[in-house]
């Protein structure tokens, strides 16, 4: 079990990849979070075993025809246990 936080930049607002990265991580049984940052960067932590988690940004990269990923930061982060689902954040 890996926990991480990341930062996606791109063209990845107004182009529906909050909500396409909510359906891949309940599709992949990973929970987490993802939120809209002012700069134009989209924000997450995700957590779950190390085998979904690569699926889960795997395909948050690919996405949409409307979302071109430049680059993803990644900082592991601790565990949080009682942790449920994955969920927009505003």
């Amino acid at each position: 079990m890996k926990r991480y936080y990341a930062r996606v930049t791109g063209r990845v607002q107004g182009v529906g990849f909050r909500y396409r990265t909510v359906m891949y991580a309940q599709e992949m049984g990973v929970t987490g979070w993802v939120r809209n940052l002012d700069n134009g960067d989209v924000e997450l932590e995700v957590q779950g075993e190390l085998q979904k988690l690569e699926l889960f940004f795997s395909a948050i990269k690919e996405s949409n025809f409307f979302v071109r990923v430049e680059g993803i930061t990644k900082e592991e982060k601790p565990i949080k246990e009682q942790e449920k689902g994955f969920r927009v954040e505003y």
